[in-house]
């Protein structure tokens, strides 16, 4: 029988898969759940002076440390890449990804992502 600090200690992260459709074809994007350290860090980066918390700024930290390639295990963003995630990027793209952030992270469930879908705002680059 395994004991309940073995079990704890073995626990593996969560990792999500999403798909981006793209015109120019679907891309995959491992999201992986942080750590203790980077959440923490994450945090500090999105810290104001006032002591809350810069949600905006914290999306774009959370979809900076967990977005990899699933192929190379690479980091698809950097710190560098932070202005264009800011100003550049789709927000159906930066929804799709930030959610699986928090869902990897166990910050939404099942079930809330699931009434999340349904409260979703229409994709903003849709010509429909």
């Amino acid at each position: 029988m395994t004991s309940r600090r073995s079990q704890i200690l073995n626990a593996k992260r969560s990792v999500e898969m999403v798909v981006l459709p793209l015109e120019s074809g679907d891309v995959k994007v491992e999201v992986r759940e942080r750590n203790v350290a980077q959440q923490f860090d994450l945090l500090e980066k999105a810290r104001r002076p006032d002591g809350s918390i810069d949600t905006k700024l914290s999306g774009v930290e959370g979809i900076i440390a967990c977005c990899f390639d699933p192929d190379t295990g690479d980091p698809l963003f950097t710190d560098a890449d932070r202005d264009y995630i800011l100003e550049e990027m789709p927000a159906s793209l930066y929804w799709i990804l930030s959610r699986a952030v928090n869902k990897a992270a166990g910050f939404i469930t099942e079930e809330e992502e699931v009434a999340d879908l349904k409260e979703t705002p229409p994709d903003a680059t849709s010509t429909s």
